[in-house]
């Protein structure tokens, strides 16, 4: 039960994402585990922006302002190391399915980057804040 909502969640927004850029009604069962919902994203944005076979096209997930998502904890997932529940953010970062990733912004929230299995789990790479550059 602990990540079944969290990878609904995802799941549905990729199917709503490809309804909305394709403008076709999509098959939820397309949609069932974020693994098949990547497979069935990248099959429908193949087909409709005529990609050709064997070109890369990966998809990728942007979310910006994640603030709200990272103050509330998840119900079912805590932290092994700490005890700690995850936030809804870091919990819907480890559902996003190997090797894809997902670009989350924001101007007041940070993920954890001392839980070495988070960070594993969430294939994450720090590369600042707005106000770290020069």
């Amino acid at each position: 039960m602990d990540s079944h909502l969290t990878d609904a969640g995802l799941c549905e927004l990729i199917r709503m994402h490809v309804v909305s850029i394709t403008g076709y009604p999509q098959d939820p069962s397309h949609y069932c585990d974020p693994q098949t919902a990547y497979s069935t994203w990248m099959s429908e944005t193949a087909s409709y922006f005529q990609i050709p076979v064997g070109m890369q096209c990966d998809p990728l997930i942007f979310l910006d302002t994640c603030e709200v998502l990272a103050q509330h904890d998840h119900k079912y997932r805590v932290h092994k190391s700490s005890g700690k529940p995850y936030t809804l953010l870091e919990a819907f970062c480890i559902a996003v399915p190997s090797p894809h990733g997902i670009f989350v912004a924001g101007t007041n929230f940070s993920l954890p980057v001392t839980d070495p299995m988070y960070v594993t789990m969430a294939n994450m790479t720090n590369i600042g804040s707005r106000t770290d550059s020069t």
